[in-house]
């Protein structure tokens, strides 16, 4: 396992006790991972205990502006004297250890350390996009449909590794993609008035921008279909397993576990999307505690990644990565939205006729920011992300002509539709459905 920095960052890492005594053999050793530069510390609980490993040199690729820094993954020592070398190199007295767990890499992906920075993903436009071109909605509703009827008729044929149960699983995701696009569509009705409900339109849009992402990693595997499935089976088990424990002592509950109706619909799911006796059990072992039978190893099931660790799994395509690199601003922009965060707030506030707010702003002032920052920002995210979705499905199906034709249609605006759709197409797209010139 590798990670990847755009920076040559010292990794540090350190063993202690949560007693401030590490040499306390009753002290559970804690594992904290410090980034130089960066105030907070990682903390994870070791496990078997293999010695150190000193750093590999540092690789460079051709055309590289980055160095990049590869740390081999090892797991931390319990032993006094490992924690003292690693405290050694963390003051400077000796060279550099690296005592890497395996869990690390999720963790940094997680916190997408220096990642996605600015200087790394900005596309510098070389012209403005067409600022005479106003395009009706309903145009954009019927390609919408066009994209979404012609990619899951594309999925109903075999092709490649993806099983009929993958396909018809990413063309239950173009499907969704299309109900939501029209969800937007009702909020933002032109024929109403401006309210504080239409901003709810922007979370819907960060969920096409997920859907997006989801759909590159399962063209990307199709063993990434199989973790969307299984993680799903998995929450809905651990609610299962939750209600079953809060309702124990409830009679009318009681009777409906003993119908084994719920439990019967788990199995069948379980064994559709190939959950084996030794994961179930694993679950069982994590959330209540049950001990694994004699023999059997725990099986975790994988959990199906966000959008940040998408982007590390993407390896079969440069320009896909970037594209994804791109978006993600564009993702976390959104989530301010799904968070309830200040921007979202002050939005509907403005947009609220009994608010002070909107006593303060003149009726142009409103109207253009709605236009620009709520009608705007939902369509083309929606809009490009089904648009991009069907374009990407063009690599699992590169002889379907109808395919290619309807990402087409879509791209024929949104190419030149905004800066942030013109990066797009020429990152990814324009190469992608073979456009020249």
């Amino acid at each position: 396992m590798d990670l990847e920095f755009t920076n040559p960052i010292a990794l540090v890492a350190y063993c202690g006790a949560k007693s401030g005594d590490h040499r306390n053999a009753h002290a559970w050793p804690v594992c904290k991972w410090k980034l130089a530069g960066l105030p907070d510390i990682i903390e994870c609980r070791p496990r078997d205990p293999p010695g150190p490993r000193r750093l590999r040199q540092p690789s460079t690729q051709k055309g590289a502006e980055t160095r990049r820094w590869r740390y081999p993954a090892r797991r931390v020592g319990h032993h006094p004297r490992q924690c003292d070398s690693a405290r050694g190199a963390a003051s400077g007295k000796r060279s550099p250890i690296l005592l890497l767990p395996r869990i690390i890499k999720p963790i940094c992906a997680g916190l997408r350390l220096d990642m996605h920075p600015v200087q790394k993903i900005a596309y510098v436009a070389s012209s403005d996009f067409d600022l005479t071109r106003s395009p009706d909605t309903r145009d954009f509703d019927n390609v919408v449909n066009i994209c979404t009827n012609r990619a899951t008729d594309a999925l109903k044929e075999a092709v490649g590794t993806h099983t009929e149960l993958q396909r018809q699983q990413i063309g239950d995701i173009f499907y969704s993609m299309g109900s939501t696009h029209r969800t937007i569509r009702r909020l933002l009705d032109f024929n109403g008035p401006i309210d504080p409900e239409t901003v709810d339109a922007l979370p819907l849009a960060r969920l096409q921008l997920e859907c997006l992402y989801a759909v590159c990693l399962m063209l990307e595997d199709a063993k990434y279909v199989d973790h969307y499935l299984q993680d799903y089976w998995k929450k809905r088990y651990v609610q299962y397993l939750l209600n079953r424990r809060e309702t124990q002592n409830i009679a009318r509950a009681q009777s409906f576990w003993q119908t084994g109706q719920l439990a019967k619909e788990l199995k069948d799911l379980r064994d559709l999307v190939g959950i084996t006796p030794e994961q179930q059990a694993s679950v069982d072992h994590e959330e209540l505690g049950t001990p694994m039978r004699p023999g059997a190893a725990k099986t975790p099931i994988a959990r199906f990644p966000t959008p940040a660790s998408v982007i590390l799994k993407i390896n079969s395509s440069v320009e896909r990565r970037r594209m994804l690199e791109r978006l993600y601003a564009k993702y976390g922009d959104l989530c301010s939205f799904a968070h309830g965060l200040r921007q979202a707030s002050e939005l509907k506030r403005l947009f609220d006729n009994r608010s002070r707010e909107r006593r303060m702003t003149t009726d142009a002032n409103i109207k253009s920011r709605y236009e620009q920052e709520v009608v705007s920002e939902s369509y083309i995210t929606s809009y490009l992300s089904i648009a991009q979705c069907t374009a990407e499905l063009t690599t699992l199906y590169p002889g379907n002509l109808e395919l290619y034709d309807a990402a087409l249609k879509a791209w024929k605006d949104l190419a030149v539709g905004s800066l942030l759709t013109k990066a797009i197409w020429e990152i990814r797209t324009k190469a992608l459905l073979k456009v020249i010139g």
